[in-house]
């Protein structure tokens, strides 16, 4: 199980606020069953068994706000490996999950070995929206912002894509540039990245 904080709005007669509590990741039911570690042989059977682990992988990093796994750093998660019943998805069966992830456009490699990947809990349509949204709703067409600021100023602070890493920031960037909505620049040094909003 993964902890994190989780707010609650509640309403009560001297208005709204929002109750935090620790709350705990709920995997779903097959992850208590050992058979679901182990590839299956027969392929339909597998094919089921590579569904749920997609759904499984897309959510538990959607809740733990994550957004790169790594085949080999990532071994010991309780993603991928569940103490209670000693069990855990061996390198290949790892490998093969997050690859079938990238057969339907859920993730993407990006290192060379193909051992990290890009999981697309929203995908950078979806982010490219949002992001299309808040630049319209707090009129800042015309400004200009660092990748930094945008993942950790206090502009983007309570927004959904807040913390987001640099990886998929410049795929969504690179939609929206695309689009019109901004135009991306380069500062003087490599990491210093910009954009402006259209």
């Amino acid at each position: 199980s993964c902890p994190r904080l989780e707010g609650r709005r509640r309403t009560t007669n001297d208005g709204i606020f929002w109750h935090w509590r620790m709350a705990t990741y709920a995997f779903p039911d097959f992850h208590r069953y050992p058979p679901y570690f182990t590839l299956q042989p027969v392929e339909s059977t597998r094919e089921r068994q590579a569904q749920l682990w997609r759904e499984l992988i897309r959510k538990y990093c959607e809740w733990n706000r994550k957004y790169v796994l790594s085949v080999d750093a990532d071994a010991e998660s309780p993603l991928f490996a569940n103490a209670e019943i000693d069990r855990k998805l061996d390198r290949n069966a790892r490998i093969y999950f997050l690859n079938e992830m990238v057969r339907h456009r859920e993730a993407e490699a990006i290192d060379k070995k193909s051992t990290k990947f890009l999981i697309y809990w929203k995908k950078p349509t979806e982010w490219a929206e949002l992001v299309l949204h808040w630049v319209k709703e707090n009129g800042l067409a015309g400004s200009v912002m660092t990748f930094d600021e945008f993942i950790h100023g206090t502009e983007t602070a309570g927004t959904p894509f807040h913390g987001m890493h640099e990886e998929m920031l410049d795929r969504v960037m690179n939609l929206m540039e695309s689009r019109g909505h901004v135009r991306r620049f380069q500062g003087a040094q490599e990491d210093d990245k910009g954009i402006k909003f259209f």
